[in-house]
């Protein structure tokens, strides 16, 4: 009888290898169809992911019951086991990862037209000092528009104020969502030990009651 796990394992990792790829190229997203496209794409990637996940968990539990039919020592066993719970983890990180895409998109974006702001405020101080320098009095006309400068620096300003408390905002319903995640992870783990510690305990069980009959 084959052993589909080696198959799986490596599919399992180049998949979670290229999540993670297109969770990091959220920040350099400019566009929201460019964003719903990488979204979309991270969604299917991560299911499935997750469907092989469960299908090396069948595996393992398939070699638990008869391990003679595949050939699997138990610290190869051990092994599986351990690569199963990583991989777990690894995409409930890289599910909260897609989770917070939305907010990471957001926050890259609000940090570009700070820095456009910035820069525009630059220019216009740059502007406000050469125009000092080159005349020692101003006609009503400039001091108007030193005026609106000015005005604009401050409206900038007040917009960057609210930029951040906006993304401070959605850094916590993002802190919000991984905690709920990360319970439902060690629920999830938690159920997966019941399961492979009953099948543990009815191979003992079917192994003594084997080893009596050949006694009697």
């Amino acid at each position: 009888m084959s052993d589909p796990f080696n198959l799986v394992k490596g599919e399992v990792q180049s998949s979670l290898r290229q999540a993670k790829i297109l969770c990091e190229s959220v920040p350099n997203i400019t566009s929201q169809a460019e964003l719903r496209r990488v979204q979309t794409e991270l969604s299917d990637l991560l299911e499935n992911i997750s469907g092989d996940i469960d299908d090396l968990s069948q595996t393992v539990f398939a070699v638990e019951r008869d391990p003679s039919s595949f050939n699997v020592t138990i610290e190869e066993l051990e092994s599986r086991k351990q690569f199963i719970a990583t991989a777990r983890q690894d995409l409930t990180g890289l599910q909260s990862e897609s989770d917070r895409s939305e907010s990471t998109f957001r926050i890259a974006q609000s940090s570009r037209q700070r820095e456009e702001l910035l820069a525009a405020s630059d220019r216009g101080a740059q502007r406000r000092g050469v125009a000092t320098t080159t005349s020692g009095s101003q006609s009503s006309s400039d001091r108007h528009s030193v005026g609106v400068d000015v005005d604009s620096f401050i409206q900038d300003h007040n917009m960057q104020q609210q930029l951040l408390v906006k993304e401070q905002d959605l850094s916590m319903d993002d802190l919000g969502r991984t905690v709920g995640r990360l319970h439902r992870m060690g629920r999830d783990i938690n159920t997966e030990l019941e399961q492979q510690s009953r099948y543990a305990t009815n191979l003992a069980v079917k192994t003594q009651l084997q080893g009596n009959r050949y006694m009697r």
